[in-house]
């Protein structure tokens, strides 16, 4: 799972909202299954806002997480 942070929301405070609501966050984040990246890190890339690039990123990182063993429920997808 991505979460994308933006100011003056940052990668710690995101972390610390996200422990209330998954127990032990740290294990997730640890096993790349979880990644907090900054908006700038990941929405404007090389300074433009890409829609593709963004869709293909989700993509790419939905599978990484998928091969570091977290666990969907196949109801986000129907």
């Amino acid at each position: 799972m991505y979460v994308g942070t933006f100011e003056p929301l940052f990668e710690e405070e995101a972390k610390e909202a996200l422990e209330k609501a998954i127990p032990n966050i740290d294990r997730y984040l640890k096993k790349g299954q979880i990644e907090i990246l900054p908006y700038s890190e990941w929405y404007i890339m090389g300074g433009d806002f890409d829609s593709n690039k963004i869709l293909n990123g989700w993509v790419s990182k939905f599978n990484q997480a998928l091969k570091n063993g977290i666990q969907v429920p196949l109801q986000i997808f129907l």
